[in-house]
């Protein structure tokens, strides 16, 4: 967002060009009981001062003669409060002193006042507002956070129908939680950034100065990063209603879909564990009937995301989804959710295995028995897995497959349960059932990419606990690996 801007300052200028048309001031509806601008000996004064001030070499010197002109034109305000000119000056001197939030105050009185000084006043603005933003771009180029953020909070106070300037300033506000100590200054921060990001996404529906890519690629980081950091505050129902308001514009985001379903559904997960805490009987009801109202907004959100056509979510979304879907007791819109994320990753051991257990519940037993199949084929040690295909055996009237699995069940030295490929590793929980204690295990670990071709192997070589325990385990492949999303295994020893 922040390449190329010199063209797109450009850009901006004659968008601006455009907007400032003759019709301005007669668009803006006079707030205030209209006044004609009328000079004084404050005016005359400050006017003197300004001319003054501008004419010096530094700063230093250039701003003895602002703070005098402001000096003057405020005993002109606290004499003649309906006189717009007052305001209309000191707005020019405050930006010239560098307080663009104070004369954003001021020249909104002027053109109050004086309708036909909201013209001029915008040309000031986008000066103003170019200035500003130039200035935070360079200080945040030299390694000056702070001072960037003051200059972009001005940029955005200056001239509020552009996104960048406030996003930018939230942006470095994020970061300044990250390197601070205190928890209550990493709190000033995180507030300061919420607030950023909620005038970032209001000022994109503003804004006629920005492209329809622009305004929703603004509005949808706004959106992602204000209700991250809700959700990182355990403010769950506040960042799913800054998704559902994103959402009312951009009805086709499946991304921000998906992040709204995930957030209502640890909602429900929080209500759920308060029901279990709960003794009167009175506000279990209550949050019965609230976690009730929660889940049909749930499914409403999966079940439209089921429907999209060419939606781009990830296997985790799709795994995701159908967790909770499967709460909420869908078990056959759940099973469709875990395939989808099995299509984009094959070899993913918690998708299929609660794939299984959908279809289970469901009571689909003749699909149950293929990808069963398929799990105890590539996890042959899951007593889980294997008693889900004794089961389907059973059910599809398949008695002696059924046995044969039961027997095979009852056979293993070892269980290799909860399964999962996290930061690229293997990992689950090895069982010691039948081995002396002190036996060894070893288990060579397969590794696939998306597309389910074998990209590595590893090892695990351990002895086996005492009977009954089990331990840990967390196995990378031998060789760096570029993507690895799944993962089967083989018991080699004991054999």
């Amino acid at each position: 967002m922040r390449s190329g801007w010199p063209e797109r300052l450009a850009l901006i200028a004659a968008l601006f060009i455009a907007f400032l048309s003759p019709g301005l001031a007669s668009a803006q509806e006079a707030r205030c009981a209209q006044r004609e601008p009328q000079e004084g000996v404050h005016s005359e004064t400050a006017e003197e001062y300004i001319a003054q001030g501008r004419k010096q070499e530094t700063p230093r010197e250039a701003r003895g003669y602002f703070d005098y002109a402001l000096d003057r034109l405020k005993r002109g305000i606290a004499e003649e409060p309906d006189n717009p000119l007052h305001y209309y000056l000191a707005g020019q001197v405050s930006v010239e002193l560098n307080d663009l939030i104070g004369a954003d105050t001021l020249w909104d009185r002027a053109a109050c006042l004086w309708t036909p000084y909201a013209e001029p006043i915008e040309g000031f603005r986008f000066i103003a507002w170019g200035n500003a933003l130039r200035r935070a771009e360079e200080l945040s180029s030299s390694g000056d956070t702070l001072g960037a953020m003051q200059a972009y909070r001005n940029a955005y106070a200056i001239f509020d129908r552009e996104p960048h300037p406030i996003f930018q300033f939230a942006a470095h506000c994020v970061t300044q939680a990250q390197l601070v100590d205190s928890d209550s200054l990493q709190q000033a921060y995180l507030e300061e950034a919420i607030w950023g990001f909620r005038e970032a996404a209001a000022a994109t529906w503003r804004s006629n100065m920005v492209s329809e890519e622009e305004r929703r690629e603004f509005s949808g980081s706004a959106t992602t990063n204000l209700a991250q950091i809700l959700a990182y505050q355990d403010r769950l129902m506040e960042a799913a209603e800054v998704y559902e308001q994103y959402l009312t514009g951009y009805p086709d985001d499946a991304q921000a879909r998906s992040s709204l379903a995930s957030l209502l559904a640890m909602r429900i997960s929080e209500l759920q564990d308060s029901v279990q805490q709960a003794q009167d009987p009175a506000d279990q009801e209550d949050l019965l009937a609230r976690i009730d109202s929660l889940g049909e907004r749930t499914l409403k959100q999966y079940t439209e995301l089921l429907a999209m056509e060419g939606v781009d979510l990830e296997a985790d979304e799709y795994h995701d989804m159908g967790i909770g879907l499967y709460q909420l007791e869908k078990w056959q819109d759940a099973a469709l959710a875990f395939r989808k994320a099995l299509e984009q990753q094959p070899y993913r051991p918690e998708s299929l295995e609660l794939l299984a257990h959908s279809l289970y519940a469901a009571e689909r037993y003749d699909t149950l028995v293929t990808v069963a199949e398929q799990l105890a084929d590539r996890y042959p040690h899951d007593i889980g897995s294997l008693a889900l295909l004794a089961n389907a055996y059973r059910e599809t009237e398949r008695p002696d497959e059924a046995l044969e699995v039961f027997e095979r069940r009852e056979a293993l030295p070892l269980g290799i349960a909860e399964l999962d490929l996290q930061g690229g590793a293997a990992i689950g929980w090895v069982e010691n059932l039948k081995l002396e204690s002190g036996t060894p295990i070893e288990i060579e670990f397969t590794f696939y990419d998306d597309a389910g071709n074998v990209v590595g192997s590893g090892r695990l070589s351990i002895d086996a606990p005492a009977e009954g325990d089990r331990v840990p385990f967390r196995v990378l492949p031998e060789a760096p690996v570029a993507e690895a999303s799944g993962f089967t295994y083989r018991v080699v020893q004991p054999t």
